[in-house]
């Protein structure tokens, strides 16, 4: 029993942080992405984590999770690099979870890319680059840790697609937008940040919108 401070659901699985730090996972776990070791499916909460444990966010098929020490650690499929722990191609999930980033403070997980951001308002993004998801100018993928800006506050990945808003307010995108879900009036994908919007508080990326 406990109060949850913070929830993720993802492609398949979910997870959530309870206040004395405890992470619990359930759902779907054929990529290891719920880290308890195994791939076996779980229908109850499970806990993985025993404390310490801030913030928690559900990919795809993987999850990525803060400790109060600013560390970031990851699990479940890496075939594009969305851990982060420099694969771009292995066929071997991670079913422990394992450190890949310090000094951060928030975190998002999307179709099969991640992003954070760290303490100094910078973004940071890894995985599979599709249509430029990444915002990195190309559409390879990267299994290392890539810094993208500066100066930002919050991020929402989706499925190909990433929203996140800087310190003034504004609002950028990257990535698919096939079906406008960039909100720039067209369907051309971009590689590259596009201002949207400003006066934003608040975002959230979901699978094609």
């Amino acid at each position: 029993d406990g109060n949850v401070i913070s929830f993720s659901a993802g492609g398949s699985h979910s997870a959530y942080v309870l206040n004395d730090g405890s992470l619990w996972t359930f759902g779907r776990n054929h990529s290891g992405q719920l880290g308890d070791s195994n791939t076996s499916n779980q229908g109850t909460p499970l806990k993985v984590v025993d404390a310490n444990v801030t913030q928690v966010s559900a990919g795809g098929s993987h999850t990525l999770f803060i400790k109060n020490d600013g560390t970031l650690w990851a699990m479940g499929d890496r075939a594009y690099g969305q851990l982060g722990d420099g694969s771009t191609g292995s066929t071997i999930d991670i079913t422990n979870p394992i450190q890949v980033a310090t000094d951060v403070r928030s975190v998002s997980a999307g179709g099969d890319n991640s992003f954070f951001i760290k303490t100094d308002g910078s973004l940071w993004g890894m995985g599979r680059n599709y249509d430029g998801s990444l915002g990195i100018g190309t559409t390879s993928r990267t299994g290392t840790p890539t810094q993208i800006t500066m100066g930002v506050s919050s991020v929402s990945a989706g499925n190909s697609h990433t929203f996140f808003i800087r310190s003034d307010g504004s609002i950028w995108a990257m990535g698919t937008n096939s079906f406008g879900q960039l909100g720039d009036g067209t369907t051309t994908d971009r590689s590259l940040p596009i201002l949207v919007a400003t006066d934003v508080s608040s975002v959230s990326a979901g699978f094609s919108h």
